[in-house]
């Protein structure tokens, strides 16, 4: 008569068996998977080859959290770990494809986590839509091409400041 939720890491773990008992294929894919309990400000998450997410404190500080983990379908009997991260008023975490910190510049250097960083520092006072806006502004700017080599998303979780 009703659900119980199950912790992100038995979420990844029962995709895992499944994807690799029931699906002949070669494919993976990866995961990043929370529950936000915004009252506590609490998130309980799992990854399964996704990248770390960024979070940035209300003093602008950015951190990348989480302990890895591989991908969803290419290890049996893997086990995921599951970690939690608070947020605290004004804190932010972005959870993002790899798209963005793998994303090449006109000479191919990678953007990678430090120049992501650097782009949260300076867009630490914008929020919201215009936070991603901006974010695929400066991503576009560092590529110095319209279209990116890879695919790129995100969600933005902010706390709001006491």
């Amino acid at each position: 008569g009703g659900y119980e939720a199950v912790p992100p890491e038995v979420v990844a773990a029962r995709l895992n068996e499944r994807l690799l008992a029931e699906i002949d294929t070669e494919h993976y894919f990866t995961l990043a998977l929370a529950v936000w309990d915004e009252a506590s400000g609490r998130i309980g998450m799992v990854q399964a080859g996704h990248p770390f997410p960024a979070v940035q404190r209300v003093d602008g500080s950015v951190e990348f959290v989480g302990p890895g983990g591989p991908p969803i379908g290419l290890i049996d009997g893997v086990e995921f770990e599951g970690f939690e991260v608070r947020l605290n008023p004004g804190d932010r975490m972005l959870i993002y494809s790899d798209g963005i910190t793998e994303c090449p510049d006109a000479s191919g250097e990678q953007l990678e986590d430090e120049g992501l960083e650097q782009i949260m520092t300076k867009l630490r006072n914008a929020t919201g839509q215009e936070f991603l806006n901006d974010l695929d502004w400066e991503l576009r700017r560092y590529a110095v091409t319209p279209d990116f080599a890879d695919d790129v998303s995100a969600v933005l979780i902010e706390t709001r400041q006491s």
